[in-house]
């Protein structure tokens, strides 16, 4: 494409020697202008320079490649017909990356965008623009999110998500030092309770308070599914958790306390009676995620830090 536009160019400023009969200045005519071109080929292609290494299908990048621009940019993942289309990752010089869906060299579908302070979207993307519902991740935590073409308006959640929701409960939050207690319904548990049905064990420590807040948030935020961090202070971290079937909001709060060097949890469902043990199996994940980081701690000391 860019040398047929080129040869048309050159045409308008050296007509074709070779379609002329004055023979004395036809060669050194058609060989300037190919000097021209070749000029100006060279500057077009600095202009636009990149490497490509992948797989190929009549001439054009189209299967998994990876590219390369002199800038420092950077796109591995899948090509159609010249585009980048498919999954893949873009990776910018500044750090900021991209990976997810693309289509016709946009990025289209489902995809996560990371700022470099920290910042990320995961959710609906539309021409290289957010777009459709997702979750926004800052340094004061996670929320759900909507876009509409880039702008962000109003979460409106979908209906499923609006019949069980249900209403945030009031009381949560540690008043004098405790957690609010469990309902009498069996879908809560507490390491703050005395009755035994709903009682489970405090989590212990796994370094510094601030290194425990961080690796539990890692633990909600990254390694868990379907877990929304709304606030995370110093020493008390409140999330809102989906069940996996009908996507029912459970209540998660996590309280440390710095003397005991332990943290008190409670998951409790906000509707329905029985949670079908969905409440106690949260626990137990994120208590053995959280033994797994003290085990090594103990093990290597302070030599590498807990993200």
């Amino acid at each position: 494409m860019i040398a047929t536009r080129l040869n048309k160019l050159t045409e308008k400023i050296f007509p074709s020697a070779l379609n002329r009969r004055c023979c004395l200045w036809a060669q050194p005519m058609a060989d300037l202008r190919a000097v021209l071109v070749l000029v100006l080929f060279s500057q077009v292609a600095v202009l636009n320079a990149a490497e490509y290494q992948g797989d190929l299908k009549d001439g054009k990048r189209s299967g998994w490649g990876v590219l390369i621009w002199d800038n420092g940019d950077r796109y591995e993942g899948e090509f159609k017909n010249d585009k980048r289309h498919g999954k893949g990752k873009l990776v910018w010089a500044n750090g900021e990356i991209y990976e997810g869906d693309f289509k016709d060299g946009r990025r289209t579908g489902q995809g996560i965008y990371y700022w470099q302070d920290g910042h990320r979207y995961d959710g609906g993307w539309l021409n290289d623009q957010p777009h459709g519902r997702g979750l926004c991740y800052s340094q004061q935590g996670s929320r759900r999110c909507q876009f509409e073409h880039g702008a962000e308006v109003e979460y409106t959640g979908q209906r499923r998500d609006r019949l069980f929701n249900g209403s945030r409960p009031q009381h949560l939050g540690v008043k004098e030092g405790r957690l609010a207690p469990c309902p009498d319904s069996p879908n809560c548990v507490s390491s703050q309770e005395t009755r035994m049905y709903f009682r489970v064990k405090p989590i212990a420590f796994v370094g510094t308070l601030a290194q425990t807040m961080n690796r539990f948030r890692q633990v909600l935020e990254q390694e868990m599914d379907r877990i929304i961090v709304l606030v995370f202070d110093e020493n008390y971290i409140y999330a809102e958790a989906r069940t996996a079937a009908l996507h029912f909001t459970d209540d998660v709060e996590i309280y440390c306390v710095e003397e005991e060097k332990l943290c008190h949890f409670r998951s409790a469902s906000r509707l329905g009676y029985s949670d079908l043990g969905v409440n106690l199996s949260r626990y137990k994940e994120v208590r053995g995620r959280m033994k797994k980081a003290s085990a090594y701690r103990k093990k290597y000391g302070g030599r590498r830090s807990l993200r």
